[in-house]
């Protein structure tokens, strides 16, 4: 007794026992150690990576920001509350949003959702309100950090400003509206010098031919037939103004259809179309008698209109005005004796 564990063994023995003792004793203290320092190492070094990665971010010109896998606890650089103004508790529960212009907002959380939801990209173009109230353009991306059980670990994204393109993109539209204008006016130009010159062809003709049949009636004895042929031109040269101001209005208005109704026509002579009173008696005397018994209000020529003919259909116009009040298009009725086929003007 009082002797110990050792001393029943001689010296040798003893030496060994402690030595097989104290290695069994050290060898888990030794890989405790190791994985501690291990351990040690690989937070040193996840710290250095976290240092670097907030310097990066803090250097970038971006605004990169972070939020968990519900979109929610936001971490943003500076730029963002430097900005707006809002911190990252602001901007939790989707209060990011307020900062966007009101047309950005609902489309802007529309987006996020689906992107949540379908764990894909999220990209968007907003406006953000500043602290002095003006907006500037961001362009926004962000991917969903994927865990191994594929489920969404976080999401990381970043804002670029994109102002200065947005409005360099919006002055050269600018740019471009003033050409298209500066052209449209130039062909208007043009086109009003064509149309001057279409249109005064046939006038220039009506005029010559008038004078021309001023002076064959002043004539002694006057040329009835010279001026019968030149009536006849002017009625053609007005046909031809008539319908350069028909295409002018159908270019006006691309598509439309012109359609005018065809009781606004003058009065039509039939046989005695063209002729003068003293033109009738001699082609057609019996024509000039009757016209004479009749009155001139109840004559009908033969292939022409009485002007009560002429009346009823005035009287039809106005009935239909009052039916037709406004902007409606009145129902076009065809007259007595009128060709559908003829174009009135």
């Amino acid at each position: 007794s009082g002797q110990g564990p050792f001393a029943t063994q001689s010296a040798a023995e003893n030496a060994l026992s402690l030595q097989l003792f104290l290695i069994m004793i050290s060898l888990p203290l030794i890989f405790l150690a190791g994985l501690i320092s291990e351990r040690r190492d690989k937070e040193s070094a996840l710290r250095e990576s976290e240092a670097r990665y907030r310097a990066l971010v803090m250097a970038s010109a971006n605004m990169v920001w972070r939020a968990n896998a519900e979109g929610e606890g936001f971490f943003v650089t500076s730029g963002w509350h430097d900005l707006t103004g809002q911190s990252e508790q602001e901007m939790s529960d989707c209060g990011w949003l307020k900062a966007l212009h009101p047309e950005d907002r609902e489309r802007s959380e529309r987006l996020w959702k689906q992107a949540m939801t379908q764990k894909r990209m999220y990209e968007n173009e907003f406006r953000v309100r500043a602290r002095d109230g003006s907006y500037r353009y961001f362009h926004v991306q962000a991917v969903p950090v994927v865990a191994p059980d594929s489920r969404v670990h976080e999401w990381v994204g970043a804002a670029v400003d994109i102002t200065e393109r947005k409005e360099a993109a919006l002055a050269a539209q600018r740019h471009l509206n003033q050409l298209a204008h500066v052209a449209r006016v130039t062909t208007m130009g043009e086109l009003a010098a064509s149309l001057a010159h279409e249109l005064n062809q046939p006038l220039t003709a009506i005029l010559s031919n008038a004078q021309a049949a001023q002076r064959f009636l002043a004539a002694n004895p006057a040329d009835l037939g010279e001026v019968r042929d030149i009536l006849r031109d002017i009625v053609q040269d007005n046909s031809r103004a008539g319908e350069v101001i028909r295409r002018l209005r159908e270019l006006a208005v691309p598509g439309a259809t012109i359609r005018l109704d065809e009781r606004l026509r003058d009065r039509e002579l039939g046989v005695i179309e063209l002729l003068t009173r003293y033109g009738v008696e001699k082609r057609y005397p019996q024509e000039a008698a009757r016209r004479e018994r009749l009155g001139e209000f109840y004559y009908r020529p033969p292939g022409g209109e009485a002007w009560t003919d002429l009346a009823l259909r005035l009287r039809g116009v106005l009935h239909d005005l009052r039916r037709f009040p406004g902007n409606e298009r009145l129902p076009g009725e065809r007259a007595p004796g009128h060709d559908p086929d003829r174009t009135w003007r």
